[in-house]
């Protein structure tokens, strides 16, 4: 068991955090998915629920109300099914410090089970320079790689006096991947926001439940259009992943946007600018502000009024 957890004095200016203000159990969590006897040096490991029972004495409910409102605020990943969480920029907060914590790291996280969050924390370590050896890529099947089970198969297995309940909704199981499925799943993924790290398989088995709990493949796509424009705000947070938005259904949150010119796709020449000064390229522009704004003299102005910006100072350019 480790000692101590780091946690940043910034969380209280977390907008991520705050946005959990409210919620005093969800904060619990947090704080003890960071301090839990349990975790480790990456952020990322397993956590049954009934550890989370044992040590703060609380109920299923309670549990799954406070992990889906922390996924929500996109302060934690979390796998269902192997019962893994991940916090959000862990390694950018407590980053690999030499050689011998890397070929620790590494071995944590290659004794994870393998699903979506193994992916993606194997996928960071990778992009640390004291990592020598990297990581292998988790290959995760496509759904149609997993053999689903008849009815006869299932029930064989069942007790007789409680038959299964067929599942409905974002539970229902993957339709049979084909030609069709995979044109719209592709048409998603343009449209969905560029991250980072952002695993294609696991977005490409929950968009096939999806359609299997009867979502539209068209108003999914437009919901990744409309959620994409979202995020073009100076203060708009980072992508969730793709997986995430499906899993949790936020494409419900999302209503396809008209065309009214509000937003137009960016020039190679706007991409660029958006990178020097934010760090994040931008694939789409707003009409009334297609240029990221400076701070020259006091004074806001678009970048290219504005000089190199190899001449400015970090702490004068404005974060998007």
């Amino acid at each position: 068991m480790r000692d101590y957890a780091k946690i940043s004095p910034s969380i209280w200016g977390s907008r991520k955090f705050l946005s959990i203000n409210d919620d005093s159990e969800a904060r619990l969590l947090y704080f003890y998915i960071h301090t839990s006897p349990h975790g480790n040096s990456i952020g990322c490991y397993r956590l049954p629920k009934g550890y989370v029972m044992a040590d703060l004495n609380w109920s299923p409910d309670q549990i799954d109300r406070a992990i889906e409102a922390l996924c929500k605020a996109l302060l934690i990943d979390w796998n269902e099914t192997e019962t893994i969480v991940q916090i959000a920029d862990f390694l950018k907060q407590s980053p690999i410090t030499n050689e011998k914590h890397a070929k620790g790291a590494c071995k944590l996280a290659l004794a994870l089970p393998d699903c979506d969050i193994k992916a993606r924390i194997c996928a960071e370590l990778n992009g640390s320079e004291y990592v020598k050896e990297k990581l292998p890529d988790i290959a995760l099947p496509k759904p149609s790689d997993r053999p689903i089970p008849t009815e006869t198969e299932t029930n064989t297995e069942t007790d007789t006096d409680n038959p299964p309940i067929p599942p409905k909704g974002k539970n229902a199981r993957p339709k049979k991947w084909n030609d069709d499925l995979e044109k719209s799943f592709e048409a998603f993924w343009t449209e969905y926001p560029p991250a980072k790290v952002n695993p294609k398989s696991p977005a490409r088995e929950e968009f096939a439940k999806a359609v299997a709990g009867g979502a539209d493949p068209e108003a999914l796509t437009k919901a990744a259009t409309s959620y994409r424009h979202s995020l073009l705000d100076d203060d708009a947070p980072l992508p969730c992943h793709a997986r995430t938005f499906l899993h949790q259904r936020r494409w419900e949150d999302f209503e396809p946007e008209e065309s009214d010119g509000t937003y137009r796709a960016a020039t190679p020449e706007e991409k660029a600018a958006w990178k020097a000064v934010t760090g994040r390229e931008r694939e789409g522009v707003r009409v009334d502000q297609p240029w990221p704004m400076v701070m020259v003299d006091g004074v806001e102005v678009p970048y290219p009024e504005a000089p190199k910006i190899e001449d400015i100072p970090p702490f004068l350019r404005k974060e998007a």
